[in-house]
């Protein structure tokens, strides 16, 4: 065992991926057990459309894939604001419109390039071939999450509970709601290298779902939400570099399907 863990370990490639697999998780874990105490994991599922047309066109424009999907977390967030800004309309139905308008477009984006299989990294993730540079991206689009959760604890704490409480205290609850769709498209933002834009929403969703089974309170359930997608993701890592036939993102996201079901399995053990 010992072995199976150092010699992956031994190559610069895997200590790179793993310390990105770390930021990534820290931030969408995160933000994670936000959105599922909330029951807002539709806005998980709903990123993997978002953020294509931002990461397509910074490939086409040559630049950074993370500056293009924090750019369509924005414009997720600023198109929910304007679609569900009427009352008939609703959080959902804006919800799904962007989706719809944003993966609509970015199917014509990858349409302008000669070769879909150009988009394979994009969508799927090239986590053996995240470098320095995009570590320090990462670090900061997750320092990002973290501190504006902080900053915002109490308040998101409040109107998780209990929101007439929390509009009577002064908070708004509606824009707290549209701020954590922002920043769980930073969130997946930061992980799209080592995912891809269509993987980058299970590392949000699934160790969430976890960690709030175990915990019993927001705080905690974030820390259970954090641990359980280190380790479900590097041991999905390590275990992709010796079996050749599974992808690294695959490897990482099925790990942490494995330590969600761990998690349910306790729960249920547990009654």
């Amino acid at each position: 065992m010992v072995d199976w863990i150092a010699e992956p370990l031994a190559q610069p490639f895997m200590r790179h991926a793993l310390l990105g697999l770390a930021l990534s998780a820290v931030a969408c874990a995160a933000i994670g057990a936000h959105l599922v105490v909330r029951r807002m994991t539709f806005v998980g599922s709903a990123l993997t459309h978002t953020l294509l047309p931002g990461v397509v066109a910074a490939w086409l424009l040559g630049f950074s894939p993370y500056l293009g999907a924090a750019v369509a977390a924005l414009a997720t967030a600023v198109l929910i604001a304007l679609a569900g800004g009427r009352r008939e309309t609703g959080e959902d139905a804006a919800i799904g419109v962007a989706q719809s308008t944003l993966f609509a477009l970015g199917i014509v984006l990858m349409a302008q390039s000669q070769s879909w299989r150009d988009f394979t990294g994009l969508l799927f993730g090239t986590a053996l071939g995240i470098d320095q540079s995009d570590l320090v991206l990462m670090a900061v689009l997750a320092a990002t999450v973290l501190l504006t959760l902080t900053c915002t604890h109490k308040e998101l704490e409040a109107a998780a509970l209990d929101e007439d409480y929390a509009r009577l205290a002064g908070v708004r609850p509606a824009l707290l709601r549209l701020a954590l769709v922002g920043l769980a498209g930073l969130a997946a933002a930061s992980a799209v290298r080592l995912l891809g834009a269509m993987l980058t929403t299970a590392l949000i969703i699934v160790p969430a779902a976890g960690g709030v089974l175990l915990a019993r309170s927001l705080f905690g359930a974030m820390a259970w939400s954090v641990s359980l997608a280190l380790l479900g993701g590097a041991a999905g890592l390590l275990a992709s570099y010796h079996l050749d036939s599974l992808p690294a993102g695959a490897g990482m996201v099925l790990g942490c399907c494995l330590a969600f079901g761990v998690a349910r399995l306790w729960r249920a053990l547990r009654g």
